[in-house]
């Protein structure tokens, strides 16, 4: 019977701890050519759908996504007010729908309906007490153990109109190690909308720099960048009528897939 020798049982055993503490990396957002940038966010609520994917992004994930973001925006002088799908009064009267597609024998997949524009909908009077004059919305739209696409949107809450919007995509760690370096994610994630809404000058100037986190790797945040993840691409310099059309064909497909 042959037995490995020293060097190769070392460079195993490496190779094992490398996969059981993976590094976060900070996500990319490409933001759509056709969102404005002549407003800025003073006051802003926060729709959040993050937490459908809960099993999947991680609860310590969400939780510190939560108070980070919070507490990013309130450096930029931005108040802000945050609702989680699953504290809304919506999520409460609602049946979520969970319907498994199978694409081979060792990979399952499903979707999952949300009503975002109910919810946002029967949340209006907090809205309005709130006083905030734009909404955020972040959907995730295609979420594995090891990857994400976040859908972000900013809409006018006096006329419900698009005004920007951008899709962040990231790796995530919640599948060998169960949520994974939680507040490392969380800060990259929101470090990277920071920029991207700093990129496009929705921030008050002369707030505070956003604070890097220099201990974790970083990739570029990507800005302009032309087709959407979902294949369907948005020329320079469309105006409402067109932009329109691109995001009522966005809440269509308001699905999560995973």
């Amino acid at each position: 019977m042959k037995f490995l020798n020293l060097q190769a049982v070392r460079v195993l055993l490496l190779a094992a701890v490398a996969v059981l503490t993976a590094c976060a990396t900070k996500p990319s957002i490409d933001v759509s050519t056709a969102s404005r940038s002549d407003f800025q966010l003073q006051r802003v609520y926060i729709y959040s759908f993050l937490d459908v994917r809960e099993a999947n992004l991680g609860r310590n994930y969400l939780a510190q996504f939560e108070r980070i973001l919070d507490s990013e925006l309130q450096k930029r002088r931005v108040r802000s007010k945050q609702l989680w799908f699953k504290n809304s009064g919506t999520a409460l009267h609602t049946a979520m729908m969970d319907k498994p597609t199978f694409t081979s024998l060792y990979v399952r997949q499903s979707t999952t309906e949300v009503p975002v524009k109910r919810t946002i909908a029967e949340n209006r009077a907090d809205e309005a007490s709130f006083g905030a004059a734009y909404r955020l919305i972040l959907f995730p739209k295609n979420i594995s153990n090891n990857t994400y696409e976040v859908h972000l949107d900013i809409e006018d809450v006096s006329t419900g109109r698009l005004l920007w919007y951008a899709t962040m995509k990231g790796g995530n760690f919640n599948w060998v190690v169960q949520d994974e370096v939680p507040e490392q994610r969380a800060r990259l994630s929101v470090q990277s909308i920071i920029e991207a809404l700093d990129k496009s000058n929705l921030l008050p100037v002369g707030a505070a720099p956003n604070i890097v986190d220099s201990r974790a790797p970083a990739t570029p945040t990507s800005v302009n960048a032309s087709p959407d993840s979902d294949g369907s691409k948005v020329a320079p310099g469309n105006d409402y009528e067109q932009m329109k059309i691109r995001y009522q064909d966005r809440l269509v497909r308001q699905r999560v897939t995973g």
